[in-house]
């Protein structure tokens, strides 16, 4: 769900809950609040490298948790959420 202006990947959560009177652009004109946003971060065990293929790993780079966690904060600072 986009929830703030700017590049397409980097303006969506993950998850986002929102009341049932409310559509996803309510929240991003501030017309409205989530009542719950979730960001989520996977990556696999080094131990399934038989099942999974190992020019797939690593999934996520740090720089991209921190980028994530910059843009939560500026979620709950701006009151955008």
């Amino acid at each position: 769900m986009p929830i703030e202006y700017g590049k397409k990947r980097s303006i969506c959560v993950d998850l986002a809950v929102i009341s049932n009177d409310l559509e996803d652009k309510d929240v991003l004109q501030r017309k409205g609040q989530a009542e719950f946003v979730a960001e989520f971060k996977f990556e696999p065990s080094e131990m399934r490298k038989k099942e999974i293929c190992i020019h797939k790993l690593p999934v996520v780079g740090w720089s991209e948790v921190l980028e994530d966690a910059e843009r939560v904060k500026r979620f709950v600072d701006n009151s955008v959420v």
